[in-house]
């Protein structure tokens, strides 16, 4: 079992249980001196100190136990995994390209999905089946951010996530292992590397493409896409060659050896890891295996829409509760301690006025500590709209938190309640949590859609911060009418806010300066034809003045002419 902890510098406060344990040492040995001074007999009173002194260092453990416990708490303790949902919009692909010398093999069939430009049946290496593989599926994941890694000894990002599929083509066409001199096949170091490559806290659905042949010389892959599937990222291994060994020239030119798919080994790690799929290059419709394993539909492409799809994401399991749980019980043993009456008799003491200590209840006391530790735990009586509201403030918390995937999920989950049990009030929230969560991945047309879906029905403070997003949304998108009118919306359910009354201003003024900038291109327009009019009059008038004077000076020289000649 790996422990972990998500703050260890917290842990360093257990440090502070040293000097603690010292002054409570040196403490009980002065308030026992203090206490027994009292009394006459010295056996009675070793026996007497040896019970309290157990008693008290009892309950000093006890409390120094439970603070251990909030300490480790505080440090977010995890083991263990769970799988948890995670709402994704759009698709990002990363391809991971084997490029070691075994793809080299000429023992892949061309079938019907791939370029005719060869003869049907003709046999081909794996990486030039590779490279055909990824062309025609680029023509067919329109809206889809690609990019590419190589992987050999070592994993090398070749082209970064992009939306220029030009510039992955022109990868695939030069692929060869001459690229990387890495030596050897490590299919796990590509799947790193693609990892690496995904920015964090993503609103896309991650997916790491493999074309290989399974052939490996570090046997990490297993590692690597159980790593992947951690992240929320979906992992495609794809297949190419054929399962019987054929005969290839090593690295070093010389020597050959025996290589094969090996697909058993593709097909193990796709049956132990989560979010993992295995796919045969050798099939006749892999392009469009590989399209429904994407989650694309020809629905989805329909007007330009991209697909919401929910994907799982192996997270750690918080255990922090569990150590919450221990501090409680470890605070009330040490209060057991504590009524525990330890009190010599009065016969021994030396005088009859020193106070004799109140015997407490402690049956009493004990019941209603245990009724103040029990009830938080109980949650019978705790309704459901009261548990739906405890979602939607974690969702707040992780949204705070930046957290914006579980911020989404946890929102999206709460949504889902409500809607079941016809809860309008939490489906306002919940869909407004959701659009925020949204707006922060810069997921905008999608925020704006749960926007609008927000029912004008729904509380004050809902509708205005809707509107006001609403707002945002539109200002951004350059569509300064629409923001202005959602931030008056704003305003006209609270009229005091400062910052929708300069965002509606702001708007405004863009408006009326867009306005003016129109008219002034449209007189310059109209200024400009009514110039070009009167400049053709001119230049007629002085055609025409020009005309006349050659037609004089040309009689002139006839006339001369002839006196000449």
């Amino acid at each position: 079992m790996n422990i972990n902890f998500q703050n260890s510098a917290v842990l360093f406060l257990l440090l502070l249980l040293i000097p603690v344990a010292v002054f409570v040492r040196f403490r009980i040995k002065k308030d026992i001196a203090f206490l027994f001074n009292f009394y006459n007999e010295i056996n009675v009173a070793r026996v007497g100190k040896l019970s309290i002194s157990k008693r008290m260092m009892g309950r000093f453990i006890c409390w120094a136990l439970a603070w251990a416990c909030v300490v480790i708490a505080l440090a977010g303790p995890t083991w263990g995994e769970k799988p948890i949902e995670v709402i994704k919009s759009g698709t990002s692909v990363m391809f991971v390209f084997d490029i070691s010398y075994s793809m080299l093999a000429e023992d892949v069939a061309l079938d019907a999905e791939l370029p005719q430009r060869l003869s049907r049946g003709a046999e081909v290496s794996r990486l030039e089946a590779s490279k055909q593989f990824v062309v025609q599926l680029l023509k067919k994941i329109p809206e889809t951010t690609v990019g590419g890694v190589l992987a050999k000894g070592d994993g090398v990002l070749g082209i970064p996530l992009t939306d220029d599929y030009y510039a992955l083509e022109n990868l695939v066409s030069v692929l060869s292992p001459n690229l990387v001199s890495a030596p050897g096949s490590s299919i796990a170091q590509g799947i790193e590397t693609a990892i690496s490559a995904f920015p964090p806290q993503s609103a896309h659905n991650s997916v790491i493409m493999v074309c290989t042949d399974g052939d490996e010389t570090d046997n990490s892959l297993v590692q690597a896409v159980k790593k992947a599937s951690s992240y929320g990222i979906q992992v495609v291994l794809i297949g190419f060659g054929s399962t019987n060994e054929t005969s290839v020239i090593a690295g070093d030119g010389k020597t050959s050896v025996k290589t094969a798919l090996r697909e058993s080994r593709l097909l193990d790690v796709a049956e132990q890891t989560a979010n993992c799929t295995y796919l045969s290059g050798s099939s006749s419709h892999v392009v469009s295996d590989v399209i429904d394993t994407l989650h694309y539909s020809a629905v989805s492409n329909v007007e330009g829409s991209t697909k919401v799809v929910t994907n799982l994401r192996m997270v750690p399991i918080e255990r922090h509760g569990f150590f919450l749980l221990l501090a409680v019980v470890f605070v009330f043993l040490g209060v057991m301690f504590a009524e525990f009456q330890y009190t010599l008799p009065p016969k021994f003491a030396k005088t009859s006025k020193v106070e004799q200590h109140k015997k407490t209840s402690f049956t009493t006391k004990t019941f209603l500590l245990l009724i103040c530790i029990i009830v938080p735990f109980l949650e019978t009586g705790c309704s459901q709209s009261v548990k739906n509201a405890a979602t939607i403030l974690r969702g707040k918390y992780q949204w705070a938190h930046y957290d914006y995937d579980n911020a989404t999920a946890t929102f999206f989950s709460a949504l889902e309640d409500a809607k079941e049990r016809d809860d309008k009030t939490l489906e306002q929230y919940s869909l407004y949590g959701l659009a925020t969560a949204y707006l922060m991945q810069q997921e905008s047309e999608a925020a704006l859609k749960k926007f609008q879906e927000i029912d004008t029905n729904a509380s004050k403070e809902v509708l205005f911060n809707t509107w006001y997003d609403i707002g945002i949304i539109q200002f951004e998108n350059n569509k300064t009418k629409l923001a202005a009118e959602a931030f008056k919306n704003a305003l006209r359910i609270d009229s005091s806010s400062v910052k929708a009354k300069i965002n509606y201003e702001l708007a405004i003024k863009t408006v009326e300066e867009q306005s003016r900038l129109g008219k002034q291109e449209l007189i310059e327009i109209n200024n400009t034809e009514s110039f070009s009019q009167k400049a053709d009059s001119v230049f007629s008038v002085v055609q025409e003045n020009e005309e006349k004077q050659w037609k004089n000076n040309q009689q002139v020289q006839d006339n001369s002419g002839v006196l000449d000649y």
